[in-house]
């Protein structure tokens, strides 16, 4: 009898045991002020590449909202409250416990859990850093002494990160800060970080993060240098190659783009209004679509009537693979200007950057090119 009954609590203790290893999942607990009230508001869950995995939705009432679901730490996910194109967003990991957040028209705080915690911690030094630093920039006659004080809180703030990354580098956290701080991040900030990350390095999301790097830095150095010569295919199937366009005109704008990039989408427009700002001053453009099928880019170009300069594509992996690493970008869109003796004036452009750098150089007293 003894036998059984210890036999039975045993059965009861492995069983409750796994259930609670298995039983895992967070619960999100919102809370707004009055502003919010009614508001639709969405939890994306997102995996390491950054696609969204799945999408759960509530309203705001009385001034709260919940979610619950299974734990899931492939990504940061982010909460989105729909308040003029769902501008409040917040980060977090929905790991296993409470997460509570509360939200104001200017900011949230979120606490509960292990990362999200950690989460909170990096945002409040990020601002305080930020804060410190940037008071100095309003300082009418700023001193050595001041300047001095600036630079070690520019040293401490890039310390802070690394070591952030480096302690949660096993977790969503240090990927989530490490791709926001792959460009900006000092090289011996950086070097210890991959440094300590080991063979972690070869985590397909932080590959993808050192590539984005090395492309940052590799693009830096095409300014000043001559463009990279490709051929492609225009809209009629006819074969174009970029050197036949280059010193035709003063400026050539490289508009990198696809009908399935919201954001080059959106673009448009304005860069219609450049071209014909900057068309009679010398300005020429070249759109080169990342599409893989022809009618989709060919419907964009018609829809959006974007039919003022040469359209061309080469509708294969290849032929894109072969154009990223020519010009050291990852994402679209992405801009180049050449001028008309070949020369890479400026990278990672878009159409805001490039008014004003046309504006520069052709309202400048020389009319040269003055160090963009």
């Amino acid at each position: 009898m003894i036998k059984r009954f210890f036999h039975f609590l045993f059965s009861i203790l492995i069983s409750t045991s796994l259930f609670s290893q298995t039983n895992r999942s967070f619960h999100v607990k919102g809370f707004t002020n009055p502003y919010y009230e009614g508001k639709m508001v969405v939890l994306s869950l997102y995996n390491e590449k950054n696609n969204v995995v799945s999408e759960d939705s509530t309203r705001i009432a009385n001034g709260k909202f919940s979610f619950e679901g299974k734990e899931y730490k492939n990504g940061v996910s982010y909460i989105g409250i729909a308040d003029h194109y769902y501008n409040k967003v917040i980060a977090l990991i929905p790991e296993t416990g409470i997460i509570e957040i509360d939200v104001d028209s200017v900011d949230h705080h979120l606490e509960g859990t292990p990362i999200n915690n950690k989460l909170q911690m990096y945002r409040d030094s990020t601002h305080a850093y930020y804060d410190d630093y940037f008071k100095y920039d309003r300082i009418p006659q700023k001193s050595s002494i001041d300047s001095l004080i600036q630079l070690n809180n520019y040293i401490s703030y890039n310390s802070f990160i690394g070591n952030m990354i480096i302690d949660n580098i096993d977790n969503p956290l240090g990927e989530y800060i490490l791709s926001g701080h792959a460009t900006s991040c000092p090289d011996s900030i950086f070097e210890k970080i991959i440094t300590n990350i080991g063979d972690r390095k070869t985590n397909k999301s932080i590959t993808k993060i050192i590539k984005t790097r090395e492309n940052y830095k590799s693009r830096e150095l095409l300014v000043g240098t001559q463009y990279k010569d490709f051929s492609a295919f225009d809209t009629n199937g006819i074969p174009v190659t970029l050197g036949d366009f280059v010193g035709r005109s003063d400026f050539l704008y490289l508009d990198f783009w696809a009908s399935w990039c919201g954001p080059c989408i959106d673009d448009i427009p304005v860069l219609n209004k450049i071209y014909d700002k900057y068309k009679t001053k010398g300005l020429e453009i070249i759109g080169i679509s990342l599409d893989k099928e022809k009618k989709n880019w060919i419907n964009a170009i018609k829809k959006h009537q974007i039919n003022n300069w040469l359209h061309c594509a080469g509708l294969d992996d290849a032929w894109i693979s072969e154009i990223r690493n020519k010009y050291k970008f990852d994402g679209i869109p992405y801009g180049i200007l050449i001028d008309k003796h070949g020369v890479i004036l400026s990278v990672n452009i878009d159409s805001e950057d490039l008014d004003e750098l046309l504006d520069k150089i052709i309202n400048s007293s020389n009319g040269k090119y003055l160090g963009y």
